[in-house]
This record gives structure tokens, sequence and C-alpha cells, in this order.
């Protein structure tokens, strides 16, 4: 009989050490972020699809085509969340935060779903972690998120990485950019693939965003020659405090985002080992949102990273064996003396296998570096009458006799 259920296209299990690397990079994330004094928040992976809609924009392709929308047992339109601004958005205006006189700073991780056609490094659900700035409309915040997101690649161990900026300019500034992209895009639409040709009406600065037509897009309007006077000084201002804190980074006068609630600042940091899809943080200034969901008017700030494709970008090589013990015994007699040493090392914390049942020695090491274990502690009989054990170095393969009343001294490096 075959198997009945499979996994969703574009869905993925994720297991071993694919799933530990994801793990070690949120929690590496989650230090930095507490560095810049960010607060974790735990947002619900339900929303109203409205609150999307109003928030990225109804001709965004966010919501326009990759929204899971269905309706509740209670007749209510909802959706899983396709990003996390939005949600926190929602939180800061409906909570007593925003009536906060301190800036708010928080952070967040979770899956995010996008009915996206699957391909490397873009699935339909996949995991982020993000953060956003409530109540800062100084320039300092936009500089401030940029390098958090810089620092967070750079810990991550994302060597190869280029953050590439630019300015919207206000809501003014914006909706003037956008009317001489249209214009400009009225007058070359010939030369445009369909989804921009679609887009001139609906959504003009998503043009800028084409892969298709990328090539053509270097005679478009920059949106640095339409800024007025206090958005210029702000981008000036927001490149001056990057050079203060040594952030290196790209001008690209055409860049966009695909949410539309984006104002001023916007950014994007791409990694060459990543391909096509490149892009792997991204974010910006957006401070109409709050607002436009129903709150008091709050500047606002922040980005999110995608985190499988920061651990795919990662420069730090993969080890064979990674940190654990796996105890493997040669007879059933001196079981239970493994058994003891087995609870031990879990008090002490560490990750540790075994015994698992007698078998032959070569197969319970093989089972050990199918489990990517670091040690082995191998119980032979011989060795152990001798009140000893043998320690094997899975990652070299060089091993050792030690007493077993000194095996924590021996295993110190690993216990720590």
């Amino acid at each position: 009989m075959g198997i009945k259920y499979r996994l969703l296209r574009g869905m993925r299990d994720i297991s071993g050490v694919e799933a530990e690397k994801i793990s070690a990079a949120v929690a590496s994330s989650k230090k930095i972020f507490a560095a810049f004094n960010y607060s974790e928040i735990m947002l619900p992976t339900l929303e109203e699809a409205a609150l999307f809609a109003r928030a990225a924009g109804e001709t965004s392709d966010v919501v326009d085509k990759q929204m899971y929308v269905f309706k509740d047992k209670g007749d209510r339109v909802v959706a899983l969340r396709p990003e996390g601004t939005a949600g926190a958005a929602r939180y800061f205006a409906q909570t007593r935060a925003a009536t906060a006189e301190a800036a708010v700073k928080l952070f967040y991780a979770g899956s995010m779903f996008r009915y996206e056609r699957p391909q490397e490094g873009r699935y339909r659900e996949f995991y982020q972690i993000g953060c956003e700035y409530f109540g800062n409309a100084d320039p300092s915040c936009d500089a401030e998120v940029i390098h958090l997101a810089d620092t967070l690649l750079e810990t991550a161990g994302v060597a190869e990485r280029e953050i590439i900026i630019n300015t919207l300019g206000c809501p003014d500034c914006r909706r003037a950019y956008a009317d001489a992209v249209k214009k400009f895009a009225e007058g070359s639409s010939g030369e445009l693939c369909d989804d921009c040709r679609r887009r001139i009406d609906k959504n003009p600065l998503r043009v800028l965003d084409c892969k298709v037509d990328a090539a053509k897009l270097s005679n478009f309007p920059r949106s640095t020659d339409i800024l007025c006077p206090e958005c210029l000084e702000h981008y000036s201002q927001v490149k001056a405090m990057l050079d203060g804190a040594g952030v290196k980074y790209t001008e690209n006068t055409r860049l966009v985002r695909g949410l539309d609630y984006y104002t001023r600042t916007v950014f994007e940091i791409r990694s060459p080992r990543l391909g096509a899809q490149d892009a792997v943080a991204a974010g910006g200034r957006y401070d109409g949102l709050i607002a436009d969901i129903g709150g008091r008017p709050t500047p606002a700030a922040g980005f999110a990273v995608g985190v499988e494709r920061m651990v795919m970008a990662s420069a730090a090589a993969s080890p064979k064996a990674t940190r654990g013990i796996f105890i493997a015994v040669t007879s059933r007699e001196i079981t239970a003396a493994a058994s003891k040493l087995a609870a031990e090392l879990r008090r002490a914390g560490l990750r540790t296998e075994g015994p698992v049942g007698f078998r032959s020695l070569k197969s319970q090491l093989g089972a050990a570096d199918k489990m990517s274990f670091g040690t082995v502690v191998m119980f032979v009989e011989e060795e152990f009458s001798k009140n000893c054990v043998i320690l094997k170095d899975m990652n070299s393969g060089e091993q050792k006799t030690v007493n077993i009343q000194n095996i924590f001294d021996e295993l110190k490096d690993i216990v720590t």
C-alpha cells in the first residue's frame, strides 16, 4: 500500500542538521536584537485579511496573488500572515504601546505563508525574523535598523553581502515619483513585459521591481530627482550615520519594495551565494502605516530576514559532526553502566544518545555518524574491566582510552 498523504507542494519538512542550523540562527539573532534593546513579541499566525490588504496594498503581489485567505467558522475573512510588520503594527495601534511616550522596539520570529511558485530559497511556508521600531522619526532610526540588519547577518556568517539603499520620500514625494514612473512607463510600454504593462495603472512603482526587464530600468526616473528638500536632507543624514557606523552600502535610486506601506528609506541586503533569489533581508521606513490601520500617526521603521536564506547564504563551514555524545556498548552486561553515564550527561545538559541496545560496534558508529554526533563513548568489555572507556572523535577519527571516573574532565570542552 502506497503512502496515503504527502507533503504539500511548496512546503518542507525541516529536520536534522538543517533544523539545528535554523534554530541556532534564530537564537543568535535574538541575542543581537537584545543588544540593540528590542523586546520579543509573539504574534498570531491568523489575522483579518483586511489588515494585510490595508497595510501592504491591495495591488501588491502579496495581497493580490500570494495570500492564503479563507473564511473561518464565524464567517470572518482571515489570512495566514504573509509578513510580520502588519501584525506588529496592529498590536501597536491596538494596545497601550501606542500611548507610550518613549519609542517602542519589538522583534519577532515565526512562520510566514505566501502562495508563490516554489523554487530554491523560496517556499510557501518560510521562517522570518524581523523587527519594528515605533515612535522615532529621526534619521537615526533608519540608520539603526540597517546597521542592526547588517550586524545580524554578519554574526550569522553571511560574509558575502551587499546593502542597497534608496529613498521613496514622504507620501507627497512618493506620489510624485509614482506619477513620473507611470508617465515614463506609458511611453515605453511596448518594451515592457506583460506584468509591467498591467502594473502601469495599478501600481507603477512595482514596474521598477521587474526581474524580466531589469536591464531596461536604467533609463527610468530616479527617486532622488523628485524629492522635496526635507526628504533629501533626511536621506542625507541616514547615509552620514551609516558612514559614521562603518556600514558599507550601495545606492540604487530605483530600488522599491513590494509592500506599499514604505516611505522614505528603503533597503535590501543581497548575497551572491543565493543566485537569482538573492535578497536575504529587506525593510525601511513606514511612517503612515499606523494611522492607515486606525492608530495614532506614528513614525516607524523595520526589516525582516528570511532565516532559510540567511542559513543558505552563510559562509560558515558545515561540520561533519556537531556537538553531542553517542554512547555505544559491546555487550548487554555493561549496558547498565552506560545508561548511568547517559543519565549523568543529560543532567549536565548534553545532547546524548544511547545506549540503544546491543548491536555491532560498527553499526553503532555508523548510527552516530548519521545522527551527526561529535563524540562517541565506547563501553568495550576489555577496557571496562579496567574501569575505562574509549572516546572517539567523529570528526578526526582519533580515539583514546580514559578512566571512567575522569570522563567529565575529558568531555569538558563538549560540556561547556
